[in-house]
C-alpha cells in the first residue's frame, strides 16, 4: 500500500523541477539579451580597444585568444580555467572585459574571444561572488541609473583592486565609463569618507563623545538619573536630584512601585558618595526590590539600606539574596514589613552561610512560620558575621523557637536577637535554656509576649542563671505569675552580668515588688515594670537616657572619634540614623526598639539631628532629668 504514493510522489517533484528549468532558462535568455542590447548601444563597432572585433552570443563570456590558442585544433570544445586572481568573477551575462586586469602591461596587451562556459564548470571559488558582488547588486536595485554594464565594470575594477600588486601601471589614468563612474561614485556614497578625511565631519561623535565623559566623571549618578527618566517618560523626583550628592538619603512615602525605581537604581550604581539609604513605605513591588538588589551587586559604597513597609514579597527576597552573595560592604539590611513567607527564608538562610559583610538584618513584621523559623536557623548556624537580627511580630513558635535556640549552641557572633512576639511557649523556652548554658556572645534576648507560662519561666531562669554574657532580658506580657517572676529573680540575682530586666505589663506582688526593691538597692540593674499589680506604665525613655548616659561615660573617647567621623562638615551635627549605626558600631546593645525610643527622645526639636557635642558633655542628658522623672521608674507604695 506504501508504494502507491512513491510514484506519485516523485512525479511531482519532477514537474516542479521542470518547471524550474524552463523558468531558469527564461531568465538567463531575457538577461543575455538586455546585456546584448546595452553592449549594442555602448559599442555600435562591436570591437574592444584593440579593434578586435567581439562575439556576443547567449551562453558565452569573454576570454582572451590567448587562452584557447592550445585549443585552436577544435578537439576540446572547453577551453583551460583561468584562476580568480587573473579574470575576476562577474555576474551574469554577457560583460566587457577591461584589459590588463591580469597584471600585464600595455606592451603585453591580448586580445580577447567568447569561449562557451556551462553552469556546471563555474567552480565554488567563483561561485562565492563576495562582498562586493552583493554591494554591486544593491546598487543595482536601488535605481535605474545603472546599467548592467556599468555595474559588471565596476565590479571587475573593485575585484581587481584587492590586491594592489595586480594593478598595472597605468590603472589609475584608464578611461571609464560613464556608468561605471555613477556606480562608483555611489559606492563611496554609501562608504563615506575616510576617519583620517579632511572630509570626515566629527561634530555628532565629539558631542556625544563630550556626553559619555561627563556621565564617566560624575560620581553622584545625576546624569544617568536624568537620562534615564527621560527614557522611561517619568518625572524626575527633585529630592533626588538635590541630595545624590549626600551621604544619607532618606526620602519615605514617595509612591515609587517598581518603574520608578529603575532610574533610581541606575543612578546608584553610579554613585559613590551615599552611605546610607533609607526608601521604607514607597510601594515599592517586587521589580522595584530586584532593581535596587542589582545594582549593590555593583555598588560597593552603600553600607545601610532600609527598604522596610513595602511589598518586595518573594521576587524581591530572592535578588536580595542573591546581591548578598557576592555583595561585601553592606552592614545593616532592614526588610521590616515586606510579606515574607517560608519559601523566602530558604534562600536568605543560604545567603546567610555565605555572606561575610553583614551585621545587622531586621525581618520583624512578616510571615515567617516555624517552617521559616527552621529554615533560618540553619543560616544562623552557618553565619560568623552577623551580630544582630530582628525576627520580631512573626510566626515562628514552637518549632521554629526550638531551631533558633539549637542555633545559638554553634553561632559564636550573635549578640542581639529579638523573638519577641512570635509564641514560643513552653518548648521553645525549654531549648533557650539549654543554649543558654552553653553560648556566652549573647548579650541581649527579648522574649516578650510569647506565652511564657510559670512552667516555662522556671526553665528559662536555669539557662539565665547558668549563663555568662547575657546583659539585658525583656520578658514584658508574658503570662507568668508570682512564681514564674520569683524564678526569674532568682536567676537574675546570681548571674550579676544582667544590667536590664524588662517585666512590663505583668502582675506584680506585694512580695514580688519588695524583692525589685532589694535587687535595685543590692547593685547598679533597672528594672522596667509596672509597679504593684502592673497598672504603672514604665518610662521606658528615662530608661534608656539612663542606659545610654552610662554607655557615654564608658565609651566617651570612642564615642567622640566615631562622632567626628561622620561629621564631614565639621558642623557638630549628625543625623539619627548615623548616630544608631555609630552606635551599633561603638559596642551599644540595645535593640532596634529601644534605640529609636533612645534616638527620638535625645531629638528633641524634631529636625532629625543631634548635636554630639553637648551629648558627650552630659548636658543633654541633663536637661533631659530636669524636666522628667527619675530615670528608674519605680513605686512607693505597695
Amino acid at each position: 500500500m506504501a508504494t502507491t504514493l512513491g510514484p506519485k510522489f516523485g512525479k511531482r517533484n519532477r514537474t516542479v523541477q521542470k518547471r524550474f528549468v524552463h523558468r531558469s532558462a527564461k531568465q538567463k535568455t531575457k538577461n543575455t539579451q538586455k546585456s546584448s542590447q546595452l553592449r549594442s548601444e555602448s559599442n555600435p563597432d562591436n570591437r574592444d580597444d584593440s579593434g578586435s572585433p567581439l562575439i556576443a552570443r547567449p551562453g558565452y563570456k569573454i576570454r582572451p585568444w590567448s587562452s584557447i590558442s592550445s585549443h585552436s585544433s577544435g578537439k576540446e570544445k572547453f577551453p583551460q580555467r583561468r584562476s580568480r586572481s587573473t579574470f575576476p568573477t562577474t555576474l551574469p551575462g554577457h560583460i566587457r572585459t577591461p584589459r590588463c586586469l591580469n597584471g600585464s602591461t600595455d606592451d603585453d596587451v591580448q586580445s580577447w574571444s567568447v569561449t562557451e562556459l556551462k553552469d556546471d564548470d563555474i567552480s565554488s571559488e567563483e561561485e562565492d561572488d563576495g562582498g562586493v558582488d552583493r554591494e554591486l547588486l544593491q546598487i543595482s536595485q536601488q535605481g535605474d541609473s545603472f546599467s548592467d554594464v556599468g555595474i559588471n565594470e565596476a565590479k571587475q575594477i573593485l575585484a581587481a583592486c584587492q590586491d594592489v600588486g595586480d594593478q598595472p601601471d597605468d590603472f589609475e589614468d584608464r578611461p571609464l565609463s560613464p556608468a561605471t563612474r555613477s556606480a562608483l561614485e555611489f559606492q563611496s556614497w554609501l562608504e563615506g569618507p575616510q576617519i583620517d578625511s579632511d572630509e570626515y565631519d566629527t561634530d555628532l561623535e565629539d558631542e556625544n563623545a563630550n556626553v559619555t565623559a561627563e556621565v564617566a566623571q560624575d560620581p553622584t549618578g545625576r546624569l544617568i538619573y536624568q537620562q534615564q527618566c527621560k527614557k522611561l517618560g517619568l518625572v524626575p523626583i527633585s529630592y533626588i536630584l538635590r541630595n545624590l550628592g549626600e551621604r544619607h538619603i532618606r526620602m519615605r512615602y514617595h509612591y515609587l512601585g517598581g518603574p520608578a525605581t529603575k532610574p533610581l537604581a541606575a543612578a546608584f550604581r553610579k554613585n559613590t558618595v551615599i552611605e546610607m539609604l533609607d526608601l521604607s513605605d514607597n510601594y515599592l513591588d517586587g521589580e522595584g526590590g530586584a532593581y535596587l538588589a542589582n545594582m549593590l551587586r555593583e555598588n560597593m559604597f552603600i553600607v545601610q539600606l532600609n527598604v522596610s513597609d513595602n511589598f518586595i514579597r518573594s521576587r524581591g527576597c530572592r535578588a536580595f539574596a542573591r546581591m548578598l552573595d557576592t555583595n561585601t560592604t553592606l552592614k545593616t539590611l532592614i526588610l521590616q514589613g515586606n510579606h515574607l513567607m517560608d519559601s523566602d527564608a530558604k534562600y536568605l538562610a543560604e545567603a546567610l552561610k555565605n555572606n561575610l559583610s553583614l551585621t545587622s538584618l531586621d525581618l520583624s513584621h512578616n510571615e515567617f512560620g516555624e517552617r521559616g523559623g527552621i529554615y533560618l536557623a540553619a543560616g544562623l548556624a552557618a553565619n560568623e558575621f552577623l551580630i544582630d537580627i530582628d525576627l520580631s511580630w512573626n510566626s515562628i513558635c514552637q518549632k521554629g523557637g526550638v531551631a533558633i535556640a539549637n542555633a545559638l549552641k554553634k553561632n559564636k557572633t550573635l549578640e542581639i536577637l529579638d523573638l519577641s512576639w512570635n509564641g514560643l511557649a513552653y518548648n521553645g523556652c525549654l531549648a533557650l535554656m539549654r543554649a543558654l548554658k552553653e553560648n556566652t556572645k549573647l548579650k541581649v534576648l527579648d522574649l516578650s509576649n510569647n506565652h511564657i507560662n510559670t512552667k516555662a519561666a522556671q526553665k528559662l531562669g536555669i539557662g539565665i542563671k547558668r549563663n555568662k554574657g547575657l546583659e539585658t532580658i525583656l520578658l514584658s506580657m508574658n503570662h507568668m505569675n508570682a512564681e514564674g517572676l520569683d524564678y526569674i529573680l532568682k536567676a537574675v540575682t546570681i548571674n550579676t552580668n544582667i544590667k536590664l530586666l524588662g517585666i512590663e505589663d505583668i502582675n506584680i506582688s506585694p512580695k514580688i515588688y519588695v524583692k525589685l526593691k532589694e535587687l535595685e538597692d543590692s547593685r547598679d540593674i533597672i528594672i522596667l515594670h509596672g509597679g504593684v499589680g502592673g497598672y504603672t506604665k514604665a518610662r521606658a525613655d528615662t530608661t534608656m537616657l539612663a542606659l545610654f548616659d552610662r554607655f557615654i561615660v564608658e565609651n566617651q573617647m570612642d564615642l567622640e572619634d566615631l562622632f567626628m567621623t561622620f561629621d564631614k562638615d565639621k558642623s557638630g551635627d549628625i543625623t539619627l540614623d548615623e548616630m544608631k549605626y555609630g552606635l551599633k558600631d561603638a559596642g551599644i546593645r540595645l535593640t532596634n526598639k529601644q534605640l529609636d525610643v533612645l534616638l527620638d527622645e535625645l531629638d528633641a526639636d524634631k529636625s532629625g539631628t543631634i548635636e554630639y557635642h553637648e551629648l558627650l558633655r552630659g548636658q543633654l542628658l541633663r536637661n533631659k532629668r530636669s524636666k522628667s522623672e527619675p530615670s528608674l521608674p519605680t513605686s512607693d507604695t505597695p
